[in-house]
């Protein structure tokens, strides 16, 4: 049987031990934003309410250009779109929600603009194989048109 002073000491071993998890975790996720952000391709992701889970500056400012809305984590990704669009991404959030993982390209006139798309979808699987989400890379590909 422990003593009082043999239960504080495994508490504060496993309370240390719980501290270094969660500074990996932290730095895991700084290491994880500072990636996203790293790259000048939109990323975003959804779960299978089309909700935006996660998102880069790129992202954000695309969205905003050819939506005018700002974008933030928490918001429904179809639901903020003009009502013309939202069968066309409801289409291919459904088709990465059934496991299917496309690319697809995607013309748009903004501002005067004209600006040429290459987005690929890509199924977010749980660890026992079941669909969760959807992570999304769109590149500009304007200069090769």
């Amino acid at each position: 049987m422990l003593g009082i002073e043999g239960i504080n000491q495994r508490l504060q071993a496993e309370n240390e031990q719980l501290q270094q998890v969660e500074k990996t975790l932290r730095q895991s996720e700084t290491n994880l934003l500072n990636l996203i952000e790293s790259t000048q391709d939109a990323i975003w992701s959804i779960d299978s309410s089309y909700t935006l889970l996660t998102l880069n500056l790129a992202f954000k400012q695309l969205f905003l250009l050819a939506f005018e809305v700002e974008s933030v984590p928490g918001m429904n990704a179809v639901k903020s779109l003009p009502a013309e669009q939202q069968p066309l991404w409801i289409d291919y959030y459904d088709r990465a929600l059934g496991g299917d993982r496309f690319y697809t390209e995607h013309y748009y006139f903004l501002n005067d603009i004209s600006i040429y798309l290459d987005i690929s979808f890509n199924p977010i699987f749980s660890q026992n194989g079941q669909v969760t989400g959807v992570a999304v890379f769109s590149r500009d590909i304007t200069n090769r048109q």
